[in-house]
């Protein structure tokens, strides 16, 4: 079986209802997936990567601030994909978010946290995995994240944010889920932090015997603090390609990889050397 038209069968579910409080006071106005990366909103990043990798159905799970999403994709046809939205009313945690969302949900999907940008090659990684898998990565600070224990590429158990780290590999908060799961979000207990994580939620499911597979990702942002954005706009404008929309006027310097959109308009005078954006 080949995904040649992965979009019909898999579906997307983006989490995108949280108050970024980490983000104070840039989640003042506006949901943490809306804050801008090379001028896109994160969450528009994230949309792009998931059409690029052939998912054209997805479930955006909203709640603070909602209306600046809606306002902004609307039913998602300006960027080729349908956007459901369903709203998570209190934000109780990630379990809490897609158990809202699982009444739109057909067999297969995955699911993905709005505040991280993955690449499409590693989105098509996961939706390919038969069964259950998660999305892990290698990254220099495990102690922030949840850390995996993986046993023969299976995921046994997810320690979060623990003082000794058994590995570098953390869960990168993108699964790939069977509508089987609900039976398991039914199950999950509230955590300490007054939440219904989904972590928590496949933890029963491996106690209970389900396999989890580890995928390797390589290409993921993921943003927690402001300064997260300062990196991750230095990554994105690194993969600028040049391109000139606007207007350029005779006397300006362009240089470098510079992406200049419509209704731009650059003045004689004006010198910018890329990446810029």
């Amino acid at each position: 079986y080949r995904y040649r038209t992965l979009g019909t069968f898999v579906q997307a579910i983006i989490l995108s209802a949280g108050k970024g409080t980490r983000l104070r006071p840039l989640t003042y106005t506006k949901p943490k997936v809306m804050l801008p990366i090379a001028n896109k909103p994160i969450l528009e990043h994230l949309i792009i990567e998931l059409r690029k990798a052939g998912i054209k159905n997805i479930i955006l799970v909203v709640g603070y601030r909602n209306e600046v999403i809606r306002n902004y994709f609307k039913d998602g046809s300006d960027w080729d994909v349908n956007i459901t939205y369903v709203s998570q009313k209190v934000q109780l945690g990630t379990a809490d978010a897609l158990k809202s969302a699982m009444h739109l949900i057909d067999n297969e999907f995955i699911m993905l946290n709005g505040d991280n940008i993955v690449g499409y090659e590693d989105i098509k990684k996961i939706a390919k995995t038969d069964g259950f898998a998660i999305g892990v990565k290698e990254v220099g600070n495990p102690q922030d994240f949840g850390v995996v224990n993986i046993e023969d590429g299976l995921v046994k158990e997810i320690v979060e944010k623990p003082e000794k780290p058994m590995s570098n590999l953390i869960n990168a908060g993108i699964y790939k889920f069977k509508s089987g799961i609900i039976e398991y979000l039914e199950k999950t207990p509230l955590s300490k932090r007054g939440e219904y994580e989904i972590t928590d939620t496949i933890q029963l499911a491996i106690n209970d015997g389900l396999e989890f597979k580890a995928v390797q990702i390589e290409e993921w942002i993921d943003i927690g603090y402001p300064w997260d954005l300062l990196k991750a706009n230095e990554i994105l404008v690194k993969k600028v390609k040049p391109e000139i929309r606007g207007e350029v006027e005779d006397g300006a310097v362009i240089k470098g990889n510079v992406f200049i959109d419509e209704d731009t308009v650059v003045r004689a005078g004006s010198y910018i050397i890329g990446p810029v954006v």
